[in-house]
Parts: structure tokens; C-alpha cells; sequence
């Protein structure tokens, strides 16, 4: 698109928000009429929070939803109903099921198996069997025995009760491993150092009750509540005790971010700070000061998360616990869409053109929404869209954090246009009628009476001025960085040092993301300090995880058939073949019966009446719950196998999908599963679902900037930028110990919206500023170099304003301790700072190489008659054309006697002699005034034209005069001078 089809554009845009700010500003009341009903909608939406539930199952919120493993276990379900009650079996069971569960480590990991540790162990089992009760409905007091899960005729199954079988005080000195009585202990013990098969010490034991999932489940769950409470008082000498239940997870999770939410009321109070310092100037000017309108910013996020939550509530987004980030978030956002407002409104207020009538401050809204409103509609968008791509996530955690902090961004967005613009106005006429920033009271009227004040406390109560330089409104972080920025990359070694070290940043990124790994540490979601986080990391690095797989056989098939058990047989031994399963382990009740006196082949009733005499023995019994007979048939069953200590997520994920496409080679209608295969899935989606929400993301964002910014040039800058931050963002979590999970998929999503703002910003600055350069040949570079330095004085604040500010607003979370907290304030602090290193560094130097240059015709030298009646053939000067262009914008702000303004046209005059136009050819010198840039110049044609009749009055020869004239062609968009005769 061409650069003049750009600039119509973008103005077609602009005017819709320069309208919107034109029609807050006119009418007395209107921007109060405005302000108010935002808040009262904004109340209004928060009235939703009535109605907020939330959601803190692990499983629900961080296992893919619809998964292959969730399907499968419905099915198992239904094909295999819970005997939980009589037939217990651990690996049998669909979930996790109910449970409490403790570790009992050695001081100094002295060895546990002895006869007196045994025996202070027996006295912690005996405390969890008897003193944990309950009661039910009727009042009657349960424990453990009474909620227990049982396999008749045992009893309550309590995982590692085999050391309290006298058989075990007797070989305690020859102890077998991995099977021990014909059960198998891998699991049960700690720490373990062995010998030809023997154990030879071991610092830790693990027990597990198990409990009752059935119609008495809301009892257990209740026991594991006072499990929890007693277990941390139970102490034996000697002996330390980490425990957990099944719904430890859930509650803990919750715990650790609730309890980090307390930080957002400290960060609210020091982005209040921040913005209120920011909004100061250095020169003591009371009057331009704006910390309350900071505080309207800060207000109108803070509404912003309010309604967003009450909205979300509304229809029926329920709240998780990664949500607690998102105040976090938008507060950030919100103060860069702040900034930006409030940098545009100095712009246009400093403008000279425009008085302090209510018309005025019309126009003056006008411009700054203008330019200021494009850019946060592009870094609102941006954000915006990200968290909507990331709404479709099959994540619940990702889907409802992205869905709730969307509603944020648009309401945030909302809030700047009817809440803050308001107040712009009401802040503007504050400043037009000279009043105090503080006490509104009136102020002295011009700046020569400020300097009667001599002490600061007078000049700070007492003195004040309208504001006519845009320096007056910029705060020491706004100012000192862009002169340290600019004098940077002004200098060409200092470029080129910039671009080497961007390229050794791009190198290690490409490094850390190739090394980068997947997986979630669930013990990670609880804080450090939890009881969960002790048990869990206890049994990571010192227990074995042999997980059960069953094979499934989910159809009646006749096994009196050699060829179904035979195909049975093929799909086991295949099976255990892998790498990473137990070769000589399993559960596998045909190879069990086949041995047996009773096994009969000869048809498939004898089969299966000799195979149900068979599960009524002490050996049959055990797999009881591994078949289902309908009408004297098998209508499914089951066998297993056991992986071998995997405890890498990667290879979680890749022992899940071996094992599934060995099922489904197999000619049996079988399917594979486990329990934990509900979170294995997580691994095998989270990457090509990061990189797929991820790549839609960043297709979104260039499809937004093409919309918005549609300059060949800056899409490609942009598009390398965002690419270049989130490269970086991925290699450096490798060097921060961060991994790739649903959690920090949330965080990643977030990243791409914020790796597009900063770099839109100075691009868009680069595009909206002007040159006062007339273009020739050769003058590319400098033409750019100062466009570059405009650009940075535009955006360059508020780029830096947010940046610092977002940094502000997630600084509370180092003190967090929740993994979630932490990984967000991370891959913030990375986003925050990539995103401003790349957009006042790397692209102004770009951009000073290779930005789009705004081409217009060179100027021809033609004939011309100068004002003493000479003729002479020269080239024009652009600097005399500079110094002419000065002297009327120093005429227009500064004379204001007809003597002072004779005197500066007699010069105009004859800076426009020295300049030789041609009396017929009309030529070419911006082809991208702005409309209030016209309005200026046929302004200033006036008073020229009446100058020189003022002068030709007085006697001044007519031929010492020629008129500027400035003609626009409207079809074309060409702003055209030509001299004529008075």
C-alpha cells in the first residue's frame, strides 16, 4: 500500500477517535453525563461476583478436557463397576480414588528396617487406624476400619502393612526386593540401597490408607480432613512424618494462590504511586501537574477487573485459581493505555494554535485522540484477541484464565475511552482555567509573576501556569531516558554494537529453546512451606513410580478360542517388551488360570463356569474385578503391566503412546489406561497446542497491524520483533528452571499480545511523526534519523512509563510462593523487558537504516525573477524554506502588535525572494500536511497577505513582494506552494 493510501488511512481512523474526543469535550455537562454511567454499568457488572463459583480440581483444570484417557476412563467405568467395598484392588481402580497417605523417614536417614523403629511405626499406624474419627448423620462415630476399602476376606487394605507381619520381624535381615510374600513392595520403601536382590537399608517407609469412594464417600472425604489436622501433631522419636490425601492437591493449590492474591492490594497502592510521581514535572508548574488524573487511570482498571469478574460470573465462567494473576495483568495495561492518553493530550495541548475555550479543549481532544487513540486500539486489540485464541484451548485452566482476562482487556479498553477521556476533559479545564492540580483553586496567571515566589513552598501552593511546551508536562522517567536513548543511537558504533548484541541474544535464545523441556511438577502448585510440597518432593527423589497399565478387552470374545488367547498372549508379551516396562512383572489372569487344575478350553461355556470356580479361589480371587460376565459370558476384562520407575514427562507421554498403538495393532477390540494417563496427556498436547495457539496469535497480531499500520516495512519489523521477544522468552525460561505446562502455556499466550504493544507503539510513532526535511536525493538518512528521534520523543515515555509501571505492578510477587505467581512474574519480567529493549533500541536503529522514507517530488530549478528585478536560474533551498517555515510559526505564536508582525513579514518576504520559486511552475513540497497543518499555513497566509498591505501602505515598493500561497488538491492529497504578485 503507498505511503499517501497509508497516511489517508490512517487519518480516515484517527478522526473516528478525534470525533469521539471532540464530542466528550463539547457541552458543559457531558463528560460528567459520560463518567457516570461507566461507573454505574461498571457496578452495575460487578454485581455478578454474587454469583462467582470457582473450580480447584487438579484434574479438571489441568488435564486436557475430552482426552483420549478421560473417554477411556468413562468407559472402563461402565465396563467394570467399583467393588470398592469388597473387592479392592489399587491398580484396578479408574482414578486415584480416596485416600490418606504418609511418609515415615529416619533422622539423618538412619536405616528404618529394625524391630524398634518397625515398633514406632506401628504406634504412628495404630494413631491413623483409631484416633481419626468422624461422624455420620445420625452422630455415630467412625474411624478408619469403618470407611476403610476392603478385599474380603483381608480386610481394610493399607498399602505397606506387610511390615507389620510377624513373617517381616522375622527375615527383617533378608528381605527380598522387589517382591516379598508374593507381594510386591517396589514402592513401599525409601531410599534403598540393596544387595543380590537383598535390602540392605532403606531411610523411609510409605503408607497408604486407602478409603471408600462408594456411597459412603462424603464420610472419607470428610476422614481425610481429620487426617490431615492430626497426622501434623503425630511424633514418634527419632522418626519425621510427611503426609498427604487425595484432595491435597485441590486444597492446596487453592491455598497458595489465595494467599498471594494479599500482594494486588500493595501493588494497587504502588502503581498509585508510581503513576502519581510519573505525572510530575521537574519545573514546579502546579498547574500542568497530573497525579489525579493518574489516579482516574488507575480507577478505571480497577473497575475494569471488578466488572470483568462480575461479567465473567454472569455467564457462567468459573473462577480458577490462575485468575488471581490477572489483576496483575490488566493493571499494567491499563497504566500503558494511560500513558500513551496522557502523552497524546500533551502533544495536543502544546500545540500553539488553539486557545482555552471550550472549543478549544474540543479540538484539542480531537488531536490527541487522534493519533493516542489508534495506539492503544492496537495494544488493546492485540491483548485482546491472544486471550480470545487462548479461550479455545482444551485446558479449562487456559480457557476460563484466558476468557476472564479478556473480558478485562476489552473492559479496560472501555473504561480508557469512558472513563479516562472524561476525565482528560475535566483535567483541561482545570488547566484552562489556571487552577492548582490539587486544590483547584485559581493560580497566578502568567509565568513573569511565578518568579516573584521565591521559596519552593510558595511556588508549590501558590504559583502555576497553563503549560505551552511540551516539556512541561514530561516527568524525569519520561524525560532523562530519551536523551540518553537518543544520543545512543545517533552514533554509528553504537549501532552497530546494538545489532551484534541482538544477535547474540537471538543466539542464546535459539540455545535455551531447543534445550527448553515439557511437564508439569504438580507438587510445583503448592507452595514450598505446604505439607503437600514436603510429601511430594520426598517421594519424587526417593521412591520409585511403577505405574499400572491395563490392557482392556472391551468386547465379548470367545477365550475358549487358542487364536483370542493367543492374540491376548501377543499383546502382553509385545507389551512388556518395551523399554520401559517390567519384563517379568504384571497381573494377567488367563496366564493365571491356564495354570490352574481348572482350566477347561473345551468351549466357552466350560470356560467360563471352570473360569468363575477359579476366581472363588485364595489364587483366583485377586483378579475378581478383572472380568465381566453377562448371561455366563466374558463381556470384557482386563490384564496389566508396569512401567519401569519413568518418571520424566516426556517419556510419561511417549510410554503412554507406545502403548496405545500397541493396542491398537493388536486384533482385539483393546484399549490401553491408566490413572495417571488423564495427566499424561497434558504432555503429549501441550506443545503442539502452545505452538498452535501461539502461531494463531501471532497471525492475529500481524493481521491487526496490517489493519492498523498497513506499511510493508513496519508489518515485517514488527513480525521479526514479536518473533525475536518470543524466541527470547522461550530460550531464557531453560535458564530459569521454568518448563513447558498448561500453566506456562497461559503465560506464553499472554506474551505474544505483549511483545506486539512497545514495538507497535514506536512503529506507529515513526509512521505519525513528520519531517521538517524536504526530501532530495542523498537525504534518505537524515531524514529518517530525525523521524527516529521524534518517534522516541512520542512514544518513548509512555513505552518507558509502561514498562517500568507493569514491572511495578508484578514487583510484590517475588515474594510470592506459589509456582503460578512465580512463573507469571518471570515471563512478565522477561515480556517487559525484551519488549523495551527491542523497541528504544533495536528497532530505532532499524528504522534509522532502513525505515520507510515519505518521498516527494524534487524540486527543479526554474526561472524566476527575484525582487530587485533580476533574473537568475537557481536551485531552491530547503533551509532557506526551514527558516522561512520558522520564522511564520515564531510570527504565529509570539507577535502580537502590528509593528512586530510588519517587521516578521518584511522578512518572510524576503526569505521567500532568496528562494527563487518560479512565478508559473507550482511545486511540490509536502505531500502529508496534516489537516490542522494546512489550517496552520492558510492562517499564516493571511497575516502575510495583510502584512504587506500594511507595508505597501507605508510606502514599500510593490515589486519588493511576492505572496506565498498554499493550494491542496484533495483528490490527490498534494500540498503545493506558488508565489504571486500582491
Amino acid at each position: 500500500m503507498g505511503c499517501s493510501c497509508h497516511k489517508k488511512y490512517e487519518e480516515w481512523i484517527g478522526n473516528i477517535f478525534g470525533k469521539y474526543g471532540e464530542f466528550v469535550a463539547k457541552g458543559k455537562g457531558k463528560p460528567w453525563i459520560i463518567l457516570s454511567v461507566c461507573i454505574i454499568v461498571n457496578i452495575g457488572l460487578m454485581a455478578g461476583l454474587l454469583k462467582l463459583e470457582s473450580v480447584s480440581d487438579i484434574e479438571e483444570l489441568y488435564a486436557p478436557q475430552n482426552s483420549e484417557a478421560s473417554k477411556n476412563r468413562k468407559e472402563l467405568k461402565d465396563l467394570f463397576p467399583n467393588q470398592v467395598h469388597q473387592y479392592f484392588n489399587r491398580h484396578a481402580m479408574s482414578d486415584f480414588g480416596l485416600y490418606g497417605e504418609i511418609i515415615i523417614r529416619a533422622e539423618n536417614d538412619a536405616n528404618i528396617i529394625n524391630s524398634s523403629t518397625i515398633d514406632k511405626i506401628r504406634n504412628i499406624d495404630r494413631k491413623v487406624r483409631t484416633e481419626i474419627i468422624v461422624n455420620d448423620e445420625s452422630g455415630k462415630k467412625l474411624n478408619f476400619s469403618d470407611l476403610c476399602a476392603v478385599f474380603e476376606p483381608r480386610g481394610c487394605i493399607v498399602d505397606g502393612e506387610v511390615i507389620f507381619d510377624p513373617r517381616f520381624s522375622t527375615h527383617i535381615r533378608n528381605i527380598t526386593y522387589p517382591n516379598f510374600l508374593n507381594e510386591r513392595i517396589a514402592g513401599l520403601f525409601g531410599n534403598l540401597k540393596m544387595e543380590a536382590g537383598i535390602i540392605q537399608h532403606a531411610s523411609m517407609v510409605k503408607l497408604r490408607y486407602n478409603l471408600r469412594d462408594d456411597n459412603l464417600a462424603s464420610l472419607s472425604k470428610d476422614w481425610e480432613k481429620q487426617f490431615e489436622q492430626k497426622v501434623s501433631s503425630f511424633s514418634e522419636p527419632g522418626l519425621d512424618i510427611a503426609f498427604i490425601h487425595s484432595n491435597s492437591r485441590n486444597t492446596e493449590l487453592a491455598s497458595s494462590t489465595t494467599e498471594d492474591i494479599k500482594y494486588f492490594s500493595v501493588t494497587f497502592t504502588l502503581m498509585i504511586t508510581y503513576a502519581s510521581l510519573a505525572s510530575i514535572g521537574l519545573n514546579m508548574n502546579t498547574v500542568a501537574w497530573r497525579p489525579l488524573l493518574s489516579l482516574a487511570g488507575v480507577l478505571a482498571t480497577i473497575l475494569a477487573i471488578g466488572s470483568a469478574l462480575g461479567f465473567a460470573s454472569l455467564i457462567g465462567i468459573k473462577f480458577v485459581s490462575i485468575v488471581g494473576v490477572m489483576p496483575f495483568l490488566v493493571i499494567g495495561i491499563g497504566l500503558d493505555d494511560v500513558f500513551v492518553l496522557m502523552s497524546g493530550m500533551s502533544d495536543a495541548c502544546a500545540d500553539p494554535s488553539f486557545g482555552g475555550s471550550d472549543k478549544t479543549i474540543a479540538k484539542t481532544l480531537f488531536l490527541a485522540l487522534k493519533s493516542s487513540g489508534i495506539a492503544i486500539t492496537i495494544t488493546s486489540l492485540t491483548d485482546f484477541l491472544a486471550f480470545g485464541i487462548g479461550g479455545s484451548s482444551v485446558f479449562l485452566s487456559v480457557k476460563n484464565f484466558c476468557i476472564t482476562t479478556g473480558i478485562a482487556v476489552l473492559f479496560c479498553y472501555l473504561n480508557q475511552l469512558f472513563f479516562f477521556v472524561p476525565c482528560l476533559v475535566i483535567n483541561e479545564r482545570r488547566v484552562e482555567e489556571n487552577r492548582h492540580f490539587l486544590l483547584c483553586c485559581k493560580r497566578l496567571k502568567s509565568k513573569e509573576e511565578d518568579k516573584e515566589y521565591r521559596s519552593k513552598c510558595s511556588i508549590l501552593c501558590c504559583s502555576g501556569h497553563k503549560p505551552d511546551k511540551r516539556e512541561e508536562y514530561d516527568g524525569p522517567l519520561e524525560r532523562f531516558p530519551k536523551i540518553l536513548i537518543k544520543a545512543v543511537i545517533r552514533k554509528l558504533p553504537c549501532k552497530i554494537i546494538i545489532l551484534i548484541l541482538f544477535l547474540c541474544y537471538l543466539g542464546i535464545s535459539i540455545y535455551g529453546t531447543v534445550n527448553l523441556k515439557q511437564g508439569l511438577e504438580l507438587r510445583n502448585l503448592a507452595t514450598t512451606e505446604s505439607y503437600y510440597y514436603k510429601y511430594t518432593t520426598w517421594d519424587a527423589t526417593f521412591f520409585r513410580e511403577d505405574i499400572p497399565i491395563s490392557f482392556v478387552i472391551r468386547s465379548t470374545k470367545d477365550y475358549s478360542s487358542s487364536k483370542v488367547r493367543n492374540d491376548t498372549k501377543s499383546l502382553i508379551q509385545k507389551a512388556k517388551q518395551d523399554s520401559h516396562i517390567i519384563s517379568d512383572q504384571g497381573i494377567n489372569w488367563l496366564s493365571n488360570f491356564e495354570n490352574s487344575t481348572l482350566f477347561n478350553a473345551t468351549n466357552e461355556d466350560t470356560f467360563a463356569s471352570s473360569l468363575m470356580l477359579f476366581l472363588n479361589t485364595a489364587q483366583g480371587s485377586i483378579f475378581r474385578t478383572d472380568i465381566s460376565f453377562e448371561n455366563s459370558k466374558i463381556s470384557s476384562s482386563r490384564f496389566y503391566v508396569f512401567s519401569d520407575n519413568v518418571k520424566d514427562s516426556t517419556e510419561q507421554a511417549d510410554l503412554m503412546l507406545r502403548m496405545r498403538e500397541i493396542a491398537s495393532e493388536s486384533n482385539l477390540p483393546v484399549f490401553a489406561y491408566s490413572p495417571a494417563f488423564i495427566f499424561f496427556e497434558q504432555y503429549v498436547q501441550i506443545l503442539p497446542g502452545t505452538l498452535q495457539t501461539v502461531g494463531i496469535a501471532i497471525a492475529v497480531m500481524l493481521i491487526i497491524t496490517t489493519a492498523f499500520m498497513p506499511q510493508p516495512i513496519m508489518i515485517i519489523l514488527v513480525s521479526v520483533t514479536m518473533v525475536m521477544i518470543l524466541v527470547g522468552i522461550f530460550g531464557f525460561m531453560y535458564f530459569w528452571d521454568l518448563t513447558l505446562s498448561s500453566i506456562t502455556m497461559i503465560h506464553l499466550i499472554m506474551t505474544v499480545g505483549f511483545s506486539v504493544d512497545f514495538s507497535a507503539h514506536i512503529c506507529h510513532a515513526y509512521l505519525s511523526v513528520s519531517s521538517t526535511k524536504v526530501f532530495n536525493d542523498g537525504q534518505e538518512k537524515g531524514e529518517r534519523n530525525e523521524r527516529v528521534e521524534k518517534a522516541l520523543d512520542r512514544a518513548g515515555g509512555p513505552i518507558i512509563n509502561a514498562a517500568i509501571s507493569s514491572i511495578v505492578g508484578i514487583l510484590m510477587l517475588i515474594l510470592s510462593k506459589s509456582y503460578i505467581f512465580q512463573s507469571f512474574f518471570k515471563l512478565m519480567l522477561l515480556v517487559i523487558l525484551f519488549g523495551l529493549v527491542h523497541s528504544v533500541f533495536l528497532l530505532p536503529v532499524i528504522l534509522s537504516f532502513i525505515g520507510p522514507t515519505f518521498k516527494d517530488k524534487k524540486i527543479s530549478p526554474a526561472p524566476s525573477r527575484n525582487m530587485s528585478g533580476m533574473n537568475s536560474t537557481q536551485n531552491m533551498s530547503s533551509a532557506a524554506l526551514n527558516a522561512t517555515a520558522a520564522s511564520s510559526r515564531n510570527h504565529t505564536r509570539h507577535s502580537s502588535s502590528n509593528e512586530k508582525s510588519n517587521h516578521n513579514i518584511n522578512k518572510i518576504a524576503m526569505s521567500a525572494s532568496d528562494l527563487r520559486f518560479s512565478e508559473v511552475g507550482i511545486n511540490t513540497i509536502d505531500r502529508h500536511l496534516s489537516e490542522s497543518d494546512r489550517r496552520q499555513a492558510a492562517h499564516k497566509n493571511r497575516i502575510q497577505q495583510n502584512g504587506t498591505e500594511n507595508s505597501l501602505a507605508k510606502g514599500v515598493p510593490r515589486e519588493n513582494f511576492k505572496i506565498p500561497t498554499i493550494t491542496h488538491n484533495k483528490e490527490t492529497g498534494v500540498s503545493m506552494y506558488h508565489y504571486t504578485d500582491p
